[in-house]
């Protein structure tokens, strides 16, 4: 009996160790159901699955698009976020320039 409690001591032990070597980042949300990128946590922040404790997820996790928070005036609750570092309008309007040279019809849609 002594022997088994000293085994699963040990075996105890060992897994303790190597749980804490693994090396994997976490993705957990941000603040509230909001992650990095204002989007809400699936319940984590990763961008492919994550294991049971956010861990590991595949393909990393959500980048930061320096978020900004709106939070309720009694509970401090983050209501609303909005990311700050968005693409400009000259951005967007380079893009329109170049759809509307494929758009042959001018009814929105681009066909081959």
């Amino acid at each position: 009996m002594a022997g088994s409690l000293v085994g699963i001591l040990v075996a105890a032990c060992v897994i303790a160790t190597v749980i804490q070597e693994a090396q994997a980042v976490c993705c957990g949300r941000y603040k509230g159901p909001f992650c990095k990128d204002c989007t809400k946590g699936t319940p984590y922040c990763g961008y492919g699955g994550c294991n049971i404790f956010g861990c590991a997820c595949e393909n990393g996790c959500r980048k930061s698009c320096d978020p900004k928070f709106n939070y309720d005036m009694m509970f401090g609750y983050p209501l609303a976020c909005g990311c700050s570092n968005k693409r400009s309008l000259s951005d967007g309007a380079v893009l329109m320039d170049v759809a509307s040279d494929h758009d042959t019809d001018r009814d929105d849609y681009i066909r081959n």
